[in-house]
């Protein structure tokens, strides 16, 4: 029984001894030996030189881990660097079974820190692989003097290139050992596998050991596993970087899918994590059969149809992003907005060259909604959904969208290019529709369509022409959507259309052939809209009709004198005026308009020559076509300064008295006109300062015309009380003539001569004002009744102008002398002639 025990025994040990054999022979081998072979393998089946810059390391087991340090593997001639990759450290688990078999089968590649840089280098992707691509290493072929390798046992390998026979050698023997390696029957013991060991020869190194004739090693991956590495993706017009904090994939056997599971970081974001499966469809460079899947920011994108390593792709893509502006942290360039609930389903196809933008095949996309902001401030985008039938196609879409707060509905059609890369131009045609109040309403209502080209290329902006449109019952509520502040001209009933053009960079808007017609004006021309540091304004216009009553409004009244009174402070006003709105702006306007509507009449020939520039205002000529001749007005302005520098210089021949009447804040209408005639320059940074620096000449003379009793009093209240003169409250006061010349010096008005002649009051005198210190001094000879008769009385009228008062400035003789003067007859009122004569 003991010796039966001691055959059982024996026989089970029988088949370990090769093992053992094996085991005892690899024992005594220096694992840098096979540096040599193993380069030599990775050449064959990849074209390119490995570098092993550590030493060998091998843990043997009956499956040995081979580690190795500071790796590279060499990019195409005429890269960025010279090594496509390098890795820390590389380990890697191989087959014993196969290793024995001249394979290196390796079961689990294990790379540590690896920097890979994909790129193109002279057009072509370094990333593709294999000795017959085009920039080989040469020395990656294998020799001629070799024949082809056996097929490798176990499918999913990547074999090396065929080899040659060798002449003269005796069938079924090859040699794959590459020039100066040695062969040869490895010593140990016997039993031992023979094996191919190249080695490089020095003379303190140890002679390799022998090997017999063998085919070359071929080389297969079953898995790798890659730990915190980096990929560079260099392309002609964009570069990306990815970090690797995993990556696992498997290809267990020759036609079986390739299966890919990775944990990914882009330009230091969070994580997102990338899912595919590729099954080859005939060799390794041909397509595959693909399906892959992104995950991040709990958005999920999928994809299915073809890809190879050469970059060719085309791929039908299902997405669902809840928020698709987390996604720039996969591509931050894109700068996706902030849209939410978006899904959507496109055919996708890579472009002519590697690195092209992808060819849009049949895709819908619905959005829920977004903000905007980030590209237009204010902008909110709501429900909307996007059509395009096919490649080249034209794309509709749909939805609704609020901005400044205002809702409006939008559907429009463009072109999408197939070729993004490319210059295009596309069709494009929008149409913008605002439901609001009407006329009177808060809210704007009507629409604003476009219709033209659009120009792009690289899938960016490069221009815009179109037609463009406005309809609306009513601008000024347009202003809501205008930034804060903006003011509108009370345009009705208006409608407009003009020939936009938008350069590439968006930094210069035209109008052209511009038509406007509303109720207030009908208009043409052009006008350019320059954005940039400094925004500028170009316009030429030209008119039929301007309606500037109902334009300007208000802004044509100066307000009465008892609300400016009510407010406090100076009576002229002492507010900042708005000089910061000539700062950072140019305007070069011109406009010439045949009728024009102003102060409550209807005038002719509007010329206008307006420029802003460096904070300067220059009206060159502003003239009108008065009934009594042309009216012409120039000023300038300078808010460079701290206290603006201001000239004036005016030369009307009728300025109508409702215009001053209405300025000066007097009751009651207006009839006739006035002569006014200025050259005046002033500092300051309000009403009150500019008067209160006055230099220059003013002149006013009233030929014919008349204003309310009313407005009479309020001018003239003073001297009337003094005179005891009483004016009906209701009816008109005729104006025979009234002359006055001044001059101003330092905002103090000396006025030699001032006359009037009037229904209720006759006078001649002299005077000065004080702007600055707004008060009055007046010496007056009016004529008043008295004993039936009239006399020339002098009276004065002086004091700040909150408490102007008059006063009979006569003793007790000069009133005597006065009441005597009328029982002769009085005084008689001179002539406008005469006081004209005496202002001269």
């Amino acid at each position: 029984m003991r010796r039966r025990n001691r055959w059982l025994l024996l026989l089970a040990l029988v088949p370990l001894l090769p093992v053992a054999a094996v085991g005892a022979a690899l024992a005594v081998l220096d694992p840098d030996d096979y540096k040599g072979e193993l380069t030599a393998a990775v050449q064959r089946s990849t074209g390119r030189v490995l570098s092993l810059g550590g030493p060998l390391r091998v843990a043997w087991a009956l499956s040995p881990t081979v580690e190795v340090s500071d790796v590279t593997l060499a990019n195409l001639p005429g890269g960025t660097r010279p090594d496509m990759a390098r890795a820390e450290r590389i380990e890697a688990r191989l087959s014993l079974w196969a290793l024995l078999h001249r394979r290196l089968e390796v079961e689990q590649l294990t790379l540590i820190g690896p920097n890979i840089l994909f790129e193109l280098v002279d057009g072509r992707p370094n990333w593709v692989l294999g000795p017959d691509v085009p920039g080989a290493d040469p020395a990656a072929a294998t020799p001629a003097a070799t024949v082809p390798s056996p097929a490798p046992e176990k499918p999913g390998s990547i074999p090396g290139p065929a080899t040659s026979a060798t002449p003269g050698a005796a069938p079924g023997t090859t040699t794959g050992v590459p020039p100066g390696a040695t062969t040869g029957t490895p010593s140990g013991p016997s039993g031992a596998v023979p094996v191919a060991s190249p080695r490089a020869s020095t003379a303190a190194a140890p002679p390799p050991p022998p090997a017999s004739p063998a085919s070359p090693v071929a080389l297969a991956i079953e898995r790798a596993r890659v730990r915190n590495g980096m990929v560079t993706l260099r392309l002609p017009n964009r570069t990306h970087v990815v970090g690797i904090r995993s990556l696992d994939w498997q290809h267990l056997r020759e036609g079986a899918p390739l299966d890919l599971r990775s944990v990914l970081v882009y330009s230091d974001y969070e994580a997102f994590s990338f899912e595919a499966s590729a099954t080859p469809t005939g060799e390794v460079h041909d397509p595959w059969n693909t399906q892959w899947r992104v995950t991040a920011f709990d958005a999920t994108l999928e994809a299915s149809g073809q890809m190879s390593l050469a970059g060719r792709y085309d791929l039908q893509v299902e997405g669902d992003v809840p928020a698709l502006e987390k996604l720039n942290a996969l591509l931050p360039p894109m700068g996706l907005p902030a849209l939410r609930g978006v899904r959507v389903s496109s055919h996708l196809r890579s472009g002519r060259d590697t690195g092209d933008l992808p060819v849009i095949g049949k895709t819908a996309l619905r959005i829920t909604g977004g903000d905007l902001g980030a590209q237009v401030p204010g902008l909110v985008l709501g429900p909307a959904t996007l059509r395009l039938p096919e490649a080249g196609g034209v794309a509709e879409a749909s939805g609704s969208l609020r901005y400044a707060a205002q809702p409006f509905g939008f559907e429009g059609r463009f072109g999408v290019p197939a070729r993004l890369e490319e210059r295009n131009s596309s069709p494009v045609a929008l149409m913008l529709k605002a439901e609001g109040g009407g006329t009177g309403g808060a809210a704007p209502a009507g629409t604003l369509q476009l219709d033209g080209t659009l120009a792009t290329e690289d899938g960016g902006f490069r221009g815009l022409e179109a037609d463009t449109a406005l309809q609306t019952p009513s601008l000024p509520p347009w202003a809501r959507i205008l930034p804060k502040g903006t003011a509108l001209p009370p345009l009705t009933a208006l409608s407009a259309q003009a020939r936009l053009s938008l350069p590439e960079g968006a930094g210069t808007l035209r109008l052209r052939d511009a038509k406007l017609s509303a109720r207030e004006a009908v208009l043409a021309g052009e006008v350019t809209l320059t954005s940039g540091t400094v925004p500028a304004v170009q316009a030429r216009l030209r008119g039929d009709r301007l309606d500037l009553d109902a334009l300007l409004g208000d802004a044509l009244s100066g307000g009465t004198t008892s609300s400016r009174e009510a407010a406090g402070g100076t009576v002229i006003p002492d507010t900042p005026l708005h000089w910061e709105a000539l700062r950072g702006n140019r305007i070069d306007l011109q406009a010439k308009v045949g009728a024009t509507r102003l102060w409550a009449q209807d005038w002719r020939g509007l010329d206008l020559a307006m420029r802003l520039a460096d904070s300067q205002l220059q009206v060159e000529r502003l003239g009108l076509q008065l009934p009594g001749g042309p009216a012409t007005l120039s000023l300038s302005a300078d808010a460079r300064s701290a206290a603006v520098p201001v000239s004036l210089t005016l030369d009307a021949p009728a300025v109508p008295l409702s215009l001053i009447g209405r300025y000066a804040g007097l009751p009651g209408g207006f009839e006739g006109a006035m002569r006014l005639q200025a050259r005046l320059r002033a500092r300051g940074r309000s009403l009150h300062a500019i008067g209160a620096t006055l230099d220059g000449t003013v002149a006013a003379s009233v030929t014919g015309g008349g204003m309310s009793n009313a407005a009479l009093m309020a001018v003239a209240a003073p001297a009337l009380k003094a005179l005891g003169i009483t004016v009906p409250a209701q009816g008109r006061t005729e104006i025979r003539c009234l002359d006055l010349t001044g001059t101003f010096d330092g905002g103090v008005g000396r006025f030699p001569l001032i006359a009037l002649n009037s229904t209720h009051l006759q006078l001649d005198g002299a005077g000065e004002v004080d702007l600055g210190a707004e008060r009055l001094s007046l010496g007056l000879r009016p004529l008043v009744p008295l004993a039936g008769a009239q006399v020339s009385a002098p009276v004065v009228v002086e004091g700040p102008f909150r408490a102007i008062e008059g006063k009979l400035d006569a003793s007790g003789l000069d009133k005597v002398g006065l009441l005597l003067g009328a029982l002769f007859g009085g005084d008689q009122a001179p002539s406008c002639a005469e006081m004209r004569s005496r202002v001269r």
